[in-house]
């Protein structure tokens, strides 16, 4: 019982750099190949928009959001649990819907309305 503390200290830091490397896949797997041509003008002098990107052929952000769907699953789960139970202000649990709204932002949220 002496090492207690430490335990919950060391799962909350490790809970911590799961999030954040998730986050981080996230958001190099949900980048459009031709991103970088946001906001340049073209010969008619309209900026380009993320909309406007042409498509890729080789373009692998399905198979990125699915990956990452499995990896924001678990956050999904421990949400669910925490809500039965009524404890929704721990920071897993605030951490776990910030990553879940990150993915639906990154992978589906910016091409809704294209």
């Amino acid at each position: 019982m002496r090492d207690w503390p430490f335990r919950r200290i060391a799962a909350t830091l490790g809970a911590l750099g799961v999030a954040l490397l998730t986050s981080l896949a996230i958001a190099v797997l949900s980048t459009h190949p031709y991103e970088w041509m946001v906001g340049e003008r073209g010969d008619d002098g309209v900026a380009m928009t993320l909309c406007a990107l042409p498509s890729p052929s080789d373009d692998s952000r399905a198979i990125g959001s699915g990956l990452m769907l499995v990896a924001v699953l678990p956050w999904f789960v421990w949400i669910a649990l925490r809500w039965r139970q009524r404890a929704w202000t721990a920071w897993p649990t605030l951490a776990g819907l910030g990553l879940l709204a990150f993915w639906a932002y990154r992978f589906f949220g910016r091409y809704a309305l294209c």
